[in-house]
């Protein structure tokens, strides 16, 4: 062959050449993370309670001896006194889990 033709050669077999994935490594493997634990259900800071089951909502206030009611379930008001208690929360409940916590 003649030399023109086998430097062409020379310089296309690189483009030609297979790319392989590489291993992986556990520097290349995504992180899983661990679920965080779940925030502990504290009445004194009552956006802790949303979410969580009422029954669960209501025994943290139980625990933390902060009075409660529940004013609102799955849409439909509750009758409820119209005084104002800062000391007092107002769980609004639906399919059964806590979805606004207010004060009063």
């Amino acid at each position: 062959m003649k030399p023109a033709i086998l430097a062409a050669i020379a310089l296309a077999l690189p483009a030609c050449e297979r790319h392989s994935i590489p291993p992986t490594t556990a520097e290349t493997q995504p992180t899983v993370s661990e679920p965080s634990p779940k925030p502990q259900l504290d009445a004194a800071q009552p956006e802790t309670l949303v979410g969580a089951d009422i029954e669960a909502a209501c025994e943290a206030a139980d625990r933390a001896e902060i009075r409660w009611r529940i004013v609102e379930v799955d849409g439909q008001p509750r009758a409820i006194t119209m005084d104002y208690r800062p000391d007092r929360l107002n769980f609004t409940v639906e399919k059964g889990k806590v979805i606004r916590v207010n004060k009063g």
